[in-house]
C-alpha cells in the first residue's frame, strides 16, 4: 500500500479551517461589543474578544502551514502537524470539549504510523565501505 501524502495534508487543512470558526464567532462578538455605548462594560470586553479572535486565526494559520508543508512533502510540515495536533488534543481534552479530542488523537496516530513517518523523514543511505 502506498502512502498518499495529500491525505494527511487534507486532514490538517480541514482542521485548520474548522479552527477558523471560533475566530469568526469572537470576531462577531468583538464587532457587536464595539458598537456598545462608549463607557459600557461591553466595550471593555470587546478587546478581549478581538484578541481571542486574532489568536484563533494565528493558530489556524499554524495548522494550514503544516498542511502546506505536508502537501509539498517537507519534513517541517510533518513536525508542525504533529505538534499542532498534540497541543489541540490536550487543549480539547483539558477544557471539556472531549468530543473533539479524539479527532486530533486520530490524526496524531495517522501521522505517527511507520508508513507515514518514513515517507516524510529524509532517506538516509547506509555508509558505503571501500
Amino acid at each position: 500500500m502506498t502512502i498518499q501524502p495529500r491525505r494527511a495534508s487534507n486532514l490538517l487543512t480541514g482542521l485548520g479551517v474548522i479552527q477558523c470558526i471560533p475566530a469568526l464567532i469572537f470576531g462577531y462578538l468583538a464587532i457587536s461589543d464595539f458598537m456598545a455605548p462608549p463607557l459600557s462594560e461591553a466595550r471593555t470586553w470587546a478587546y478581549m474578544s478581538l484578541i481571542i479572535s486574532a489568536g484563533c486565526v494565528l493558530w489556524a494559520a499554524v495548522g494550514l502551514l503544516s498542511a502546506y508543508g505536508l502537501r509539498k512533502e517537507k519534513l517541517y510540515g510533518w513536525i508542525i502537524g504533529l505538534i499542532y495536533c498534540v497541543i489541540n488534543a490536550v487543549f480539547f481534552l483539558l477544557f471539556g470539549w472531549w468530543q473533539l479530542g479524539p479527532i486530533y488523537i486520530g490524526v496524531i496516530w495517522y501521522l505517527s504510523r511507520k508508513q507515514t513517518r518514513t515517507h516524510y523523514m529524509p532517506i538516509r543511505s547506509a555508509p558505503v565501505e571501500h
